[in-house]
């Protein structure tokens, strides 16, 4: 009588043992890999569709079928721009002459800062100066600039010097001679008069001393750039239709299948409207509370009928509008809610010319693989990953709880099983008492 009992045990591990049901090729690139690439895949709706809640049961292998350890992470892109800063420098010689002014500057910084530009401080106005800027060791760089201020004719000023992209942090500047004299030299006026004699009128005349200036330097500073990576988030996928029930007295429930959904956007034909709104679970915890308002009148317009939360993945969640003496809201009765969606791509190493699966739809897997560490150094690092699609999804989408776990499988057939089993132990023990009774006879 234990025969029975063997059996059974062993066939319902088999019977409760789930599977990858959904398998899904993975599209490389119309760029061929040269080496081991960080590739991402977006993942779209049917993938949440067919796969746990928490995503656990996703498999990313390749054509031997060896699992390839993978990072989920929301979509950015990563970009390069240029940070403008100013350095201070410090002046390490001067040297004066008759006809130039020569000074070696240098600023702490690493080679990543680029500099691109020089500024002098001078308190001098009215001047017109030649500049040739050389390397610490005399080399020229580029042709000679000139620094002006023309503050006696107009509000005119430029004391940056144009410096060719180098990563140098020492320069020698030569301040020349000024190109007109007139701008380089103090004019002072001073009136005189004559010696008259009684009775005349002395003569009365202005008398101009030019002396020669020096140029004055009270500061300079190195204005350089730094390229860094900026890593913005991919924009939200939008006009995502699911499911939905009405549940009436303004209740909807929108069977969002564990989508990572970030904003509700309701199609009312409603011109002027102004309701409440609360979005909840199927277990009525709040997710968040919010106002829709359209108006439509001469000279305003306004409108708003999309409601933002923090990303919720739940099975359904629940729009309730609130309850007033006013007319029902008149949706679209083809869709009347749309679902503005977070982007998640899964990254991984690729090798060239092996191909890449996506298996998804085993509810028997509660634990994650290990991530690939190297992929989120690389992401985190602001590096571009290339990008892989997947070939469509099966239509129709499994649902996501279509496969049954072993727990779930002896709940829901646990007490059939077992009349089968007494049935057929029954059955057996009739069998071998009427071969016992013919036997004797």
């Amino acid at each position: 009588m234990t025969k029975p009992l063997i059996l059974l045990g062993c066939a319902l591990p088999l019977l409760a043992t789930a599977q990858w049901r959904v398998s899904r090729p993975i599209i490389a690139g119309p760029v061929p890999l040269t080496g081991p690439s960080v590739v991402a895949v977006p993942l779209d709706p049917a993938v949440y569709a067919t796969s746990n809640p928490d995503l656990s049961d996703i498999r990313i292998r390749d054509g031997n079928g060896a699992e390839i350890p993978y990072v989920i992470c929301p979509g950015q892109h990563a970009k390069e721009d240029e940070r403008h800063t100013k350095q201070p420098m410090t002046l390490q010689s001067l040297e004066r002459k008759e006809d130039r002014l020569t000074l070696l500057a240098r600023f702490s910084g690493t080679n990543a800062h680029t500099v691109v530009s020089l500024t002098l401080d001078t308190p001098l106005e009215d001047f017109e100066q030649t500049i040739t800027l050389l390397t610490e060791t005399g080399e020229p760089l580029g042709e000679p600039q000139v620094i002006y201020d023309y503050s006696r004719h107009a509000p005119i000023r430029k004391t940056q010097i144009n410096v060719p992209r180098t990563s140098a942090h020492g320069f020698k500047i030569v301040i020349g001679k000024a190109i007109d004299e007139l701008f380089n030299r103090y004019f002072t006026v001073t009136e005189h008069e004559t010696v008259a004699r009684p009775g005349e009128v002395p003569d009365r005349y202005k008398r101009y001393a030019v002396d020669q200036r020096p140029f004055q330097i009270t500061g300079l500073s190195a204005d350089t750039v730094q390229t860094v990576r900026i890593v913005e988030p991919e924009p939200n996928i939008r006009d995502i239709t699911v499911p939905v029930e009405d549940l009436g007295e303004g209740r909807y429930r929108l069977h969002t299948r564990h989508l990572p959904v970030v904003a509700i956007h309701a199609r009312i034909l409603d011109a002027n409207f102004q309701r409440s709104v609360t979005v909840s679970t199927e277990e009525r915890r709040t997710v968040v509370h919010g106002t829709f308002r359209s108006v439509t009148l001469p000279g305003r317009s306004e409108r708003n009928d999309v409601i933002t939360f923090p990303e919720a993945r739940e099975a359904a969640l629940e729009v309730a509008f609130s309850a007033t003496d006013n007319a029902p809201l008149r949706l679209d009765p083809n869709t009347p809610f749309d679902l503005e969606i977070r982007p998640y791509v899964i990254c991984f190493i690729a090798e060239p010319g092996v191909p890449y699966r996506l298996d998804t739809g085993n509810p028997a897997i509660k634990q994650r693989p290990v991530y690939e560490q190297q992929v989120d150094a690389y992401l985190n690092d602001g590096f571009n990953p290339i990008r892989w699609e997947l070939t469509p999804a099966p239509l129709p989408p499994l649902p996501s709880r279509s496969f049954l776990s072993q727990s779930q499988f002896l709940k829901r057939y646990g007490f059939v099983l077992c009349a089968l089993l007494v049935t057929a132990l029954l059955a057996w023990a009739c069998v071998r008492t009427l071969r016992g009774k013919g036997a004797e006879s």
